[in-house]
């Protein structure tokens, strides 16, 4: 199944945009060595539009994998 250009695609990579425009003027270190985002699956963040922005920029992705609740635990 081929992923598409969504328009949420669009929008959260120009978030992503403004996200690193500001991690240059606050803490520019910080982009020397590399970001890492956590992702879910949504449509905006696994859209190849995304994804070759990630890539543009070496940002990497921790994706979130949600424990299961199980008996006993908090």
């Amino acid at each position: 199944m081929s992923k598409r250009i969504t328009p949420f695609a669009s929008r959260y990579c120009s978030t992503l945009d403004r996200l690193k425009e500001a991690i240059r003027r606050k803490r520019p270190g910080l982009l020397r060595r590399g970001v890492v985002l956590q992702h879910d699956n949504a449509t905006p963040h696994s859209a190849n539009l995304t994804q070759q922005w990630l890539q543009r920029y070496g940002w990497e992705i921790l994706s979130s994998s949600c424990p299961q609740s199980r008996p006993g635990t908090l």
